[in-house]
């Protein structure tokens, strides 16, 4: 059972659920805080943890930004921690499906204690080739270049008009390092996006399992890969979400 260990930036606040210790909190559409919770009907982001569980609604709480938890044999060390889509709960697998909130919120530490951070920043890097711009192979290349060390979580994509080619149509991200030419650094993502995929309907993707390809230092770029013939692809826009490196 999870038992938090140190606090930071505490708060009382009214639960309108019930918790355990430890539980993410997070304002729910209505303004009331509930356990968050990444794949609701209207995600809950975490701002909080829970310092002890209730099973009284409504109830007043003590929660904090930031805490340490131990939970023995619970983690792996080092893995990052996300919101579950489980309500309240943290999860080493990254929950990157679409219509989901991916917040990462800390890494473990230990094999029995985590540091859970519910103010990390993260960065959403948009990209969009407008209009008919995608049907175009010199349209992709370079979108961002890293000012500090980031590490992918999430990437999403949509897309107006669907390939039309027989063959396989896809968009990849790329990271390339300094000065390294565009199609010759290392895929960033662990499936690529499908380019003759249902219109208007968004794609979700996860980062390389490989976690040194999901990486960026300071100088890196990140660029768009097409592949395939890419006739009548249009309307394609989508967002990368990176969290500071841990």
């Amino acid at each position: 059972m999870p038992i938090i260990t140190t606090e930071d930036e505490q708060h009382l606040i009214t639960l309108t659920d019930t918790c355990a210790d430890g539980d993410a909190i997070g304002l729910n559409s209505s303004g009331q805080w509930v356990r968050a919770d990444a794949n609701a009907t209207q995600p809950i982001r975490a701002e909080f943890f829970a310092l002890k569980g209730t099973t009284v609604n409504p109830s007043s709480i003590k929660v904090a930004r930031r805490v340490k938890v131990q939970n023995a044999a619970a983690y792996t060390a080092g893995a990052l921690q996300f919101l579950s889509a489980t309500a309240g709960g943290h999860t080493a697998t990254n929950p990157v499906a679409v219509l989901t909130l991916v917040q990462c919120l800390g890494r473990a530490i230990s094999a029995d204690e985590a540091i859970l951070d519910a103010g990390l920043e993260h960065l959403t890097v948009p990209f969009a080739l407008v209009s008919t711009l995608p049907a175009t192979a010199a349209n992709y290349g370079n979108i961002f270049v890293a000012d500090r060390c980031w590490r992918l979580i999430a990437a999403r994509e949509a897309h107006a008009v669907v390939g039309s080619d027989g063959g396989a149509v896809t968009l990849d991200i790329e990271k390339l390092a300094n000065t390294e030419a565009l199609d010759a650094g290392v895929v960033m993502l662990a499936a690529t996006f499908d380019l003759k995929g249902t219109a208007n309907t968004e794609q979700a993707k996860a980062p390389s399992a490989t976690v040194a390809n999901a990486r960026l230092k300071p100088g890196d770029r990140v660029a768009l890969k097409d592949a395939g013939v890419l006739t009548v692809v249009a309307g394609l826009s989508g967002s990368l979400t990176f969290v500071e490196d841990l």
